[in-house]
């Protein structure tokens, strides 16, 4: 799932670089597969939760993936302090 994932990042990347920015209902479109991804995940962690063996594992692992969701982002600037 987590391959996955990565995978239709890296496809939504690809597509980025070689289109014009998308209206928000395409935007949306494209993002489908992500968001899917992202919802199976969470929803396998939480289906195994009495597993003691990989319930920490699946744990780490849901509490990184929403990261992937940064695509989303319209405008990223960062605010770093004035160092006198």
């Amino acid at each position: 799932m987590v391959e996955r994932l990565f995978n239709d990042l890296g496809d939504l990347m690809k597509i980025a670089s070689a289109c014009k920015k998308p209206d928000q209902k395409a935007f949306a479109g494209l993002l489908t597969d992500l968001q899917t991804n992202i919802d199976a995940i969470l929803q396998h962690k939480d289906n195994n939760r009495k597993d003691r063996d990989w319930f920490e594992h699946l744990s780490m692992i849901a509490a990184g993936v929403p990261c992937m969701a940064w695509v989303t982002m319209v405008s990223f600037v960062l605010q770093l302090p004035s160092i006198m």
